[in-house]
């Protein structure tokens, strides 16, 4: 996960226990995740946060700071849901999508221009049942969707393929650092892989949204070996391309 480097002026709220565990990859089996059915609402736009990551969050407009200062002193847990048209600044639930994330503050920093900057854990897939709010930010109705996720040859199969894929990925991206792969590696929950690579890809918008609302684990897997094997296509071709640019450049020279 980036993070931002705090400026001088910058303020730090709030720091839960729990921010340096975002580093740690747990052998244990995770957990379901206790999740209140009554929650406020973030909407987000253009960005798609998952399950079991953690992320670098901007908060900028009044109603959203207002749900960050609101939730603090409580659970700190709020549902991160994305806009379908990120032109509209203040989305009404009805432009709003209906599977998101449930997630955790675990961070607050404010900056000198009233902006605000949070790390958040995402915890469980939700469906936004009823809106019961709308002033002074959104407020929902939820419940938490389990994924599908049957062990067997097919599922490890696909994890190892992912596993890979994300390897060569990572050996040809620059801007994805080499911890990831091993995290990859280390992750047994074939859910916490698929959403580890996930939330480390360049994805488009559509892709994002996809991939967190499809209920089988295997699917997710499998759309992503898909997408990895375009990228890396795309990224050798781009290396090939720029080899034989620099090839040329180099016989004009002599």
């Amino acid at each position: 996960m980036d993070e931002w480097g705090d400026a001088e002026d910058d303020e730090v709220l709030f720091e839960s226990d729990e921010l340096n565990s975002q580093y740690i990859i747990d052998d244990k089996d995770p957990e379901v995740n206790i999740v209140d059915d009554d929650l406020p609402v973030l909407p987000l736009r253009g960005l798609v946060v998952y399950p079991m990551s953690w992320f670098p969050l901007p908060v900028g407009q009044r109603r959203s700071i207002r749900l960050v200062e609101d939730s603090v002193p409580s659970n700190r847990m709020i549902v991160l849901v994305a806009s379908k048209d990120e032109q509209i600044e203040e989305p009404g639930p009805e432009y709003i999508h209906e599977i998101g994330t449930a997630a955790q503050i675990h961070r607050v920093l404010k900056t000198p221009d009233g902006t605000m900057r949070l790390v958040i854990q995402g915890l469980e897939r939700v469906r936004v049942v009823e809106y019961i709010q709308e002033e002074p930010y959104l407020r929902a109705r939820i419940e938490v969707i389990p994924e599908v996720m049957e062990d067997g040859l097919e599922l490890e199969g696909v994890v190892r393929a992912v596993q890979e894929l994300f390897r060569h990925l990572i050996d040809l991206e620059p801007h994805m650092p080499e911890e990831l792969a091993i995290m990859a590696l280390n992750v047994e929950d074939a859910r916490q892989l698929a959403y580890l690579v996930a939330s480390s890809m360049r994805l488009g918008f559509d892709d994002m949204q996809a991939l967190l609302e499809m209920d089988n684990v295997y699917e997710k897997l499998m759309r992503l070996t898909q997408l990895m094997k375009k990228e890396i296509e795309v990224l050798e071709l781009g290396r090939k391309i720029q080899s034989e640019a620099a090839g040329e450049m180099e016989r004009m020279q002599r």
